[in-house]
């Protein structure tokens, strides 16, 4: 397999053993990761000045890119709260850069197979790593080491599952017995993973990633759908009986009338602090900095009363949407609606061409990442770092499908 893999200059194949790295050390550990990723972006640049070829011409691709990484940094500047910022402009960048770098990379399908298999081999090995590191501890759900908090763990996980899903359902036909027990085996164990870090959105996810998952199958029979259907009402079933802590968490919430855990708190605070700051935000990475005395003053100055038992701090708004709203305000929401629309615009048109095995997987892993990060966040942080790097890079894999490999 390494022969058509790597096929490419020297220098070629240097670039995409990092990537590979890269895909592999993801939610593993910071230093390996961070290094990798600086790696891959100078031989990705070297490489792309030693032969001058950048992907072919100028796409709107490229031009909702650069659009996006704009209003990123003409925001900062004018962020309410000092702080952050800059650090959350480097994040966004990179991001994008990261889309940019990876949609015009020419890879083949053989290569992005394989940076696929890395991102899911990786996310296993953490995942493995994590749940021993859990046996014991007083931590209520599962991390991984380099992901962080237990609901960003479950994005990054649902993302995963979904490549893992891609690569199964996509390739059914090209894989024999053996692979097809591997991916399976893979997929029901990031499933439990999912259930096992407690994030009830994450878990109500899982049944739509896996619908969503045979939608390009269903042009020719709906026994995909049947047959996922029944493996949700089995796997449902057994979820009730074992009982576990993300059921006993959301009881426990419910008992105590606090079944959003704190977040309509948070978003009533992220809303303050947009209205204080409409139009550019208070800056990314700023939401921490939204302190008791900030709060009350901007609460007064809006003619409201301020409610000491609704003052509750957080170091983020626990969503998407109001994250957004308030660290980048009117210019981020602007920018974030013009990213994923066009993503779900591309998925759209694009459906009736995912026809043959590669253009399959493409499609259904970057739909279920474009689903993670749109559903989970709705209550949760889900497009920043990791999360976020993992839903471009699928997303990356639908749109090279259209640039020749190089």
């Amino acid at each position: 397999m390494l022969e058509p893999i790597f096929n490419g200059t020297r220098a070629r194949n240097i670039e995409l053993a990092f990537l590979l790295a890269l895909a592999f050390f993801f939610p593993l550990y910071e230093a390996p990761k961070n290094i990798l990723g600086v790696l891959f972006f100078t031989t990705w640049t070297f490489n792309r000045f030693q032969t001058g070829r950048w992907g072919g011409p100028w796409t709107r691709w490229d031009a909702i890119i650069a659009a996006c990484i704009a209003l990123a940094v003409v925001g900062t500047p004018f962020a309410g709260i000092k702080g952050g910022e800059w650090v959350g402009l480097r994040d966004v960048v990179r991001t994008l850069l990261f889309l940019w770098c990876l949609g015009r990379a020419g890879y083949s399908r053989a290569q992005w197979l394989v940076v696929f298999a890395m991102v899911v081999a990786g996310a296993v090995s953490a995942t493995l790593i994590g749940a021993w590191q859990f046996t014991g501890s007083t931590r209520e759900g599962l991390e991984l080491h380099s992901i962080g908090h237990s609901n960003h763990t479950a994005t990054y996980l649902c993302t995963v599952m979904g490549i893992a899903l891609a690569l199964l359902v996509g390739r059914w036909s090209e894989f024999g017995s053996t692979a097809r027990l591997a991916l399976t085996t893979v997929i029901l164990f990031l499933g439990v993973a999912v259930v096992a870090t407690g994030s009830r959105v994450a878990v109500l996810c899982l049944p739509l990633i896996a619908i969503v998952a045979v939608a390009p199958l269903l042009r020719r029979s709906w026994k995909p759908l049947l047959a996922v259907l029944g493996v949700l009402a089995l796997t449902t079933t057994l979820l009730v009986a074992a009982d576990p802590w993300v059921l006993r968490k959301h009881t426990r919430n419910v008992d105590n009338h606090n079944v959003l855990a704190y977040r309509d708190l948070l978003w009533e605070r992220a809303a303050t602090a947009w209205r204080a700051h409409p139009v550019f935000g208070i800056g990314m990475d700023n939401f921490s900095r939204v302190t008791t005395v900030r709060y009350q003053e901007w609460t007064a100055a809006q003619g409201r009363t301020w409610d000491a038992a609704r003052d509750f701090a957080g170091a983020h708004a626990h969503s998407l949407y109001f994250d957004t709203l308030a660290e980048r305000g009117v210019v981020g929401v602007v920018a974030m609606l013009l990213l994923f629309s066009a993503w779900a615009g591309s998925l759209l048109r694009g459906f009736a061409q995912a026809a043959d095995g590669h253009a399959r997987v493409a499609w259904i892993s970057a739909t279920l990442a474009l689903v993670s990060t749109l559903f989970i966040g709705l209550v949760n942080s889900t497009f920043h770092n990791e999360q976020a790097a993992v839903a471009v890079l699928c997303l990356a894999a639908w749109l090279a499908r259209k640039r020749p490999a190089s």
